[in-house]
């Protein structure tokens, strides 16, 4: 008498990646020009600054940095034309060559402003943020009252991650002088110390000040995104791609978004203009390949995920969801080898892990199947899902004490569960045990009255137990709730060519 029960149902992971827009950089500090040499030369080398002063303001920089260059070996005590050197420098691109000059400069005029500003830029520009830090930290006490000096040094600790910090200055700024960048910033440093309440106040100051900019509203979506406060999100990063139609993240976030409010149509134009921006990014494919799973349409989701890895071959995710296309378009034996790349490459990734064991089930590789489920049962012990299809692979064994204990693990995982209480009445059926397997069976269908295989294995016990009446009745139950249940209806039909019904 062949009785069949639930096999366990493979979950398999849909990782939809939407990739945040990464919070704003701060914005670029600008040199700041020196004071211009009087009309009468005080001090050697005024005169050549006065010329290179003209030259840089007709468009000149390079013609002025040698005439300076040509001045500065008979001018050593001008700090002017040294601070102007060193100006210059950065304004040509040339951070390093900016030190030098700048330094003279301050050791002649200790204090100057625009001097420590610049040579603070110029370590920053170098990477040397600690040396940066020094000259603007020099440059907030002797400017006190000045908006960008405590915007500069802001910036500085931001980029040695001196998150409180730079916050501190960024306010300080912003009771100096309202400034849309400072908030910007502010909300930057906020948000990396998960202040998100206070971060997207920031934002929401910047966009009010500057309600054009679309690096402001997009870094305001994401941090309401972070807060689940998704409707917000997209009405903040529909203003992002409103005042900028290239902003590829944003796009990215608001298909993502779209997808998860169910509005299909509006993620994949989405999802259209980051193709348009980005045709070949690992983004744009890993979440159409996405979407498109989601609508059943698995070969185009396959298509997707390939291109997905042609930009980052070895992705763990993407990996993992190929397996994903393959699995459900029956390719189990494909699925497999692409859920034993994805966890090669992560072997953190708890979808893959699952997905490798129910590949290697469905494709009736037993012993790889259960060395797998044991790996996601040792990992997580509370998954049920593990439990059970261990249970039924060690049926397949013929191992019943192995499967008793996986379906009791199974339930030990978490409440009573109607799968592992009808494995165990198929274990105890099996065994001989057919007070139990009416016991657990029973128990079954107290937590599921509709389950027509409980209904089913409990008439096979019954009939092992010459109960033929309460067998047939538990039959009929099954077919009632599901009319096309195999079991039940080849049970029923062999006690009716038996003459017992």
């Amino acid at each position: 008498m062949k009785t069949r029960f639930f096999s366990v149902l493979v979950i398999a992971a849909l990782l939809l990646t939407g990739v945040w827009a990464d919070a704003a950089n701060t914005a670029e500090e600008k040199a700041a020009a020196p004071a211009v040499a009087s009309a009468a030369e005080k001090v050697p080398g005024d005169n050549a600054v006065r010329k290179a002063v003209e030259q840089f303001n007709a468009g000149q920089t390079a013609q002025a940095i040698k005439t300076l260059e040509a001045a500065a070996p008979s001018s050593g005590g001008n700090a002017l034309l040294h601070g102007w050197l060193g100006f210059l420098y950065l304004k040509a691109d040339k951070p390093a060559q900016a030190i030098a000059p700048l330094e003279q400069s301050l050791k002649l005029q200790p204090g100057t402003p625009d001097a420590l500003r610049n040579l603070g830029n110029a370590y920053l520009a170098t990477g040397d943020t600690d040396k940066a830090a020094a000259q603007f930290e020099a440059l907030v006490k002797v400017s006190p009252a000045s908006p960008e000096a405590a915007y500069s040094l802001g910036n500085v600790y931001l980029k040695q991650k001196n998150y409180e910090q730079a916050a501190d200055m960024f306010r300080k700024s912003a009771e100096l002088k309202q400034d849309a960048r400072v908030y910007n910033n502010l909300g930057i440093a906020l948000q990396n110390v998960n202040e998100l309440p206070n971060s997207a106040n920031a934002y929401r100051k910047a966009v009010e000040l500057d309600p054009k900019n679309a690096v402001y509203w997009s870094n305001l979506a994401i941090a309401q995104k972070q807060m689940n406060q998704n409707p917000q999100a997209v009405n903040s990063f529909e203003k992002a791609v409103e005042f900028n139609r290239d902003d590829f993240a944003a796009w990215v976030s608001l298909a993502e978004l779209y997808a998860k409010q169910g509005k299909t149509q509006e993620a994949e134009k989405a999802m259209a203009e980051a193709a348009r921006i980005k045709p070949d990014s690992y983004e744009v494919n890993l979440n159409r390949g996405v979407m498109q799973g989601k609508a059943g349409q698995y070969a185009a989701a396959e298509q997707s995920y390939k291109k997905a890895l042609a930009a980052k071959p070895n992705d763990a995710e993407a990996l993992n969801n190929l397996g994903w296309a393959y699995y459900s378009q029956k390719r189990y034996t494909e699925a497999a080898a692409q859920f034993k790349k994805a966890l090669e490459a992560d072997p953190n990734l708890a979808a893959a892990r699952f997905n490798l064991a129910a590949a290697y089930q469905e494709s009736h590789q037993t012993d790889n199947a259960i060395e797998a489920w044991q790996a996601v049962a040792q990992k997580d012990p509370d998954d049920q899902g593990a439990w059970l299809s261990l249970g039924n692979l060690y049926v397949q064994k013929k191992d019943y004490a192995k499967a008793e204990s996986s379906y009791k693990a199974a339930m030990g995982g978490g409440a009573s569960d109607v799968s592992s209480l009808i494995g165990l009445g198929l274990v105890y059926e099996r065994t001989g045990k057919l007070a139990d397997a009416e016991k657990a069976l029973r128990k079954a269908l107290l937590l599921d009255p509709k389950s027509a295989t409980a209904y089913n294995n409990l008439g096979s016990v019954l009939e092992r137990q010459k109960k033929t009446s309460e067998a047939l009745a538990m039959y009929n139950q099954a077919l009632r709730f599901d009319p096309k249940h195999a079991d039940a209806n080849r049970n029923k039909e062999r006690l009716r060519k038996a003459g017992r019904s």
